[in-house]
């Protein structure tokens, strides 16, 4: 497999995925892939924010620390201080716009964005929960 083919992870809490993840992510950007071009995606908030969170606290660490570095390197692939330091900056200069989220803010980025396409009324939203009991009563 190239490694800059699509990759889907799944296993169960507690295995990893966080870190496959990260280096995954740290491997594209090393790659010059651009972090806007990268999708993450997870089932709660909390664990997209720890994805987020240990890019760039693996990217950091590796800048300030060799031993890290060299964990990059054989992890994710990262070879040079160029590359490690052009990651660091690609994610830090676009973190208002990484693709780090939950599957359900991704289907409704993409239902919001095709909703014409999809035969969806204009103006249309999604419900929250009490919103939909409100609906209903």
């Amino acid at each position: 497999m190239n490694m800059l083919d699509h990759l889907l992870i799944r296993a169960s809490a507690g295995t990893g995925k966080t870190f496959r993840l990260s280096n995954r992510f740290i491997h594209l950007l090393s790659r010059g892939v651009s972090p806007n071009a990268i999708l993450a995606t997870t089932f709660t908030r909390k664990a997209a924010g720890e994805i987020r969170d240990r890019i760039l606290e693996r990217l950091s660490a590796a800048i300030i620390d060799d031993r890290f570095f060299s964990e990059l390197r054989t992890h994710a692939g990262i070879e040079s201080n160029a590359q490690l330091e052009e990651a660091f900056c690609a994610v830090t200069n676009n973190l208002h716009s990484l693709n780090i989220g939950t599957l359900d803010s991704f289907f409704a980025s993409w239902a919001t964005q095709l909703g014409f396409e999809f035969g969806l009324t204009p103006g249309w939203s999604i419900f929250s929960n009490p919103e939909y009991i409100d609906a209903v009563q």
